[in-house]
């Protein structure tokens, strides 16, 4: 697990939109993976300077976080062999008589995906913020078989972190991975919910996926647990009946019935691809940077 281009990016956003990073936790204890380019990418790109810091001498990533604001910085993790101060199976609930520390920022850069029982492990990382502080969490999402146990996708943060268990998810992107930050593009996604499709990117390399969400309060009860948003659609309308559109008159079902499947099945097929192409154009939107935008604005 380690910090580069879009993790740092990631943190620069939160604290640009006003997040407080004083008491800072990694998931996990984070290295640096940081080259004089992304530097001045990230200088030209969020005016933050960071190019005083050391690339060479420095391993862990405390005093990148400390430049950018952060009081305190600590890591959990499952042991303590790369110098972790707390330590949790994130398989498991904290124990309920030694409830969680909590702080302004968790950062995930790379750790729930290995986690096997992940919406634990989520649930975890979520319980460790205090209110009106931030989540966020880069991981894999296209193109890293074998990096993890998981590939999570956009749906699961735009299902998960809402009001009902606390958040508010406050953007979401997915960014190019590679060494050459002028040659890495970033994506905007919609809520597909909002969009009506699922955000299919046309990334030219593996994808990371960047989450930032606020808590707004703590989680009274158990988790809300939510389904994907496309299929609870397709339950609703069909348990409200057939949508006016969608019935079609005895005309046009006689004249379907007349013709031999071999004609109506490719025209069928047809219309939904350019149906779903038509949607997909909207669901994302490259970006030249992370922007102060939530999924209601999207």
């Amino acid at each position: 697990m380690a910090v580069g281009l879009w993790e740092t990016a990631l943190v620069m956003h939160a604290r640009r939109t006003g997040a407080g990073l004083t008491d800072f936790l990694m998931l996990g204890r984070q290295s640096l993976a940081l080259s004089p380019a992304m530097l001045e990418h990230l200088f030209a790109c969020y005016d933050t300077d960071l190019r005083g810091v050391d690339l060479n001498t420095q391993t862990w990533a405390e005093p990148l976080f400390e430049q950018l604001g952060a009081s305190r910085v600590e890591s959990l993790d499952f042991s303590d062999y790369e110098g972790a101060r707390l330590i949790h199976d994130m398989n498991r609930p904290w124990p309920e008589s030694h409830p969680p520390e909590q702080f302004d920022v968790v950062f995930d850069g790379g750790t729930l995906e290995h986690v096997f029982n992940l919406p634990q492990a989520l649930l975890n990382a979520m319980d460790l913020v205090r209110p009106g502080g931030c989540l966020l969490s880069v991981s894999p999402a296209d193109g890293w078989l074998g990096h993890g146990f998981y590939q999570p996708q956009p749906e699961l943060f735009f299902r998960f972190l809402t009001p009902e268990n606390g958040f508010r998810l406050d953007g979401l992107w997915l960014a190019e991975f590679g060494p050459a930050p002028a040659k890495s593009r970033l994506f905007r996604l919609k809520d597909p919910a909002v969009s009506g499709c699922r955000p299919l990117v046309p990334g030219r390399r593996p994808l990371v996926m960047l989450v930032h969400a606020t808590k707004l309060a703590e989680r009274t009860g158990a988790p809300a647990w939510p389904g994907q948003s496309n299929y609870t659609a397709m339950w609703n309308e069909a348990a409200g009946g057939a949508s006016p559109q969608r019935r079609a008159s005895w005309l046009k079902r006689l004249f379907k019935a007349a013709l031999p499947d071999g004609i109506t099945l490719p025209v069928k097929r047809w219309r939904q691809r350019r149906h779903h192409a038509r949607l997909a154009r909207n669901a994302w939107q490259e970006v030249h940077r992370l922007e102060s935008t939530t999924t209601e604005a999207t």
